[in-house]
This record gives C-alpha cells, structure tokens and sequence, in this order.
C-alpha cells in the first residue's frame, strides 16, 4: 500500500510479471483495497498472486491504474 496527498499516487503498487503489453510499466497502481480484494489488510506483503484486470479508464487512466477483475493468491 502507498499513501500520499496526491490522489494520482495513492493506493496498491503492484510489478506484473510477464507483463505482455507494449512498452510495460515498471508497477501499476490500483485504487481498490486488500479488503476489496478478499485479502486481510493485515497481510504482509509482498503476496504472490495472478490477477486479470482491466486498465482503469476513469480519472486516474493518465496515472496507469488498472482495475483487479480477479484475484488469486499463489502458494
């Protein structure tokens, strides 16, 4: 989680691995929460998961935050 004034920088930081798309970022941002995910916001992070998700198209697109659609935790 990352927490500032700013709302175009706030919120879960997450590195996609075999990350497909053209010229891919370094992290994504998401605005959702662990609770909104189905994880514990104590859980230590990092956590291992595979997620689909969709490029946030609302008011933080600019900022490449996506929107989790699934999300599985790896063991």
């Amino acid at each position: 989680m990352r927490e500032c004034a700013s709302p175009a920088c706030g919120g879960l930081l997450l590195t996609i691995n075999n990350d497909t798309s053209k010229n891919p970022r370094p992290f994504y941002h998401s605005r959702q929460t662990l609770t909104q995910l189905g994880l514990s916001e104590s859980s230590k992070l990092p956590i291992g998961v595979s997620i689909n998700y969709k490029p946030d198209t609302g008011v933080f697109a600019e900022f490449h935050y996506i929107v989790i659609t699934r999300l599985k935790v790896l063991n």
